[in-house]
């Protein structure tokens, strides 16, 4: 693996090579240009795998090209490793801009989908909403990044990529899409059965409670005492009910993480 793949034309970049059955004296080649190996070491016992830490030399922008790492004269002779196509020589870009966001909204909860669009994005490059930063972000080229949004008071939030830029001397951000993403308050759980209705007074019972707005972590109340919650999804929460009283019809209540709830009444009998 090299980390990072990417460099200036230039060079004068530091990169990581990791692999295995690298012998002290060895060299680096990118793109069939030597490189400086600065230091070689064993990242764990046994020294079964090696990192070796090198400068890149000048190369010019265009495809990936090979980074090729040869062993000292051996007798019998030990073959080249080649990566192939493993670092790409880039001129750096310029700072990243945001034209819009879709959608425009969404819960203060978080956990939106988002597509920003814009130029100059890069892999690496880091969504913040409301000064925090966006889940699941992927690149998906110059001018496209999907995200999640993460949770925000509810109002206008300001959008942002940040460059991460670790070959370069500057990392820009873009200016900022002011009120680019608005939170709203996120709609109440609700639910629209319980199945199976009834259970055994023992407690034990799987159940799933189907309705919609559930979020990420809800908790689930029956009778008044904490059912153990197995999953999640916005429409359905399966759980294993908790002991009761029988016979006697009891409440089930789902409380969201941002403190609202619905109770459907006598919505689980114990038998």
């Amino acid at each position: 693996m090299v980390s990072p793949n990417t460099g200036s034309p230039s060079g004068g970049d530091t990169v990581t090579i990791t692999g295995i059955n690298f012998v002290t004296g060895l060299t680096v080649t990118f793109g069939g240009v030597q490189a400086v190996v600065n230091s070689s070491v064993c990242s764990f016992a046994g020294c079964s795998r090696f990192v070796i830490n090198v400068t890149t030399p000048g190369g010019s922008s265009g495809p990936p090209v090979d980074v090729v790492v040869t062993n000292p004269a051996t007798n019998p002779p030990t073959p080249p490793a080649t990566l192939t196509k493993a670092f790409t020589y880039a001129q750096p870009v310029g700072p990243p801009s945001v034209s819009s966001v879709t959608p425009s909204s969404g819960s203060s909860s978080g956990g939106t989908p988002i597509t920003v669009a814009g130029s100059n994005f890069l892999a690496g490059d880091v969504v913040t909403v409301g000064g925090k930063n966006a889940t699941s972000i992927i690149v998906l080229n110059g001018s496209t990044i999907t995200a999640y949004t993460p949770a925000n008071p509810v109002g206008a939030a300001d959008v942002v990529v940040i460059r991460a830029c670790p070959n370069f001397p500057s990392c820009p951000s873009s200016a900022p899409l002011t009120g680019g993403f608005t939170y709203v308050a996120p709609p109440p759980p609700s639910i629209a059965s319980v199945s199976p209705s009834s259970g055994t007074v023992n407690g034990g019972t799987a159940i799933t409670i189907n309705g919609a707005n559930f979020q990420y972590g809800a908790g689930v109340m029956i009778g008044g005492r904490p059912a153990t919650v197995q999953t999640w999804t916005s429409s359905y929460i399966n759980a294993t009910t908790p002991a009761g009283q029988s016979p006697v019809a009891v409440d089930v209540v789902v409380t969201n993480p941002d403190g609202q709830s619905v109770t459907r009444t006598g919505g689980y009998t114990y038998q």
